[in-house]
């Protein structure tokens, strides 16, 4: 069970704030490695359409570049729940912060 909202002190919030952002980096490296393998493997389909070498290649590349999208999303929302109980708003995500921002 996790501990009160008014237990944590501030170095705990700002470690759960780093962790959170870790995570969130964490995902986009996986998307950035998908796309980049998602862009090889169609590359060498546009290129090599008629060599079956090159078209294997090409088609392992995209699944696999797919396959690490998916691995990335799911390692994402699995450490996203198991912190989800220790969030002072669960629906708060970092890229939100400018819109928490008091205006001056």
């Amino acid at each position: 069970m996790p501990a009160p909202f008014h237990a944590f002190e501030i170095r705990d919030w700002l470690a759960m704030d780093r962790t959170l952002m870790a995570n969130e980096r964490t995902l986009l490296s996986y998307l950035r490695t998908s796309l980049g393998l998602l862009a090889a493997g169609a590359t060498l389909l546009k290129l090599f359409p008629d060599r079956p070498p090159e078209v294997i290649t090409g088609c392992v590349t995209a699944a696999l570049g797919l396959a690490i999208a998916v691995v990335g999303v799911h390692r994402f929302r699995k450490v996203r729940a198991r912190y989800r109980p220790f969030l002072r708003d669960p629906d708060f995500h970092v890229w939100q912060v400018g819109d928490r921002m008091p205006s001056a």
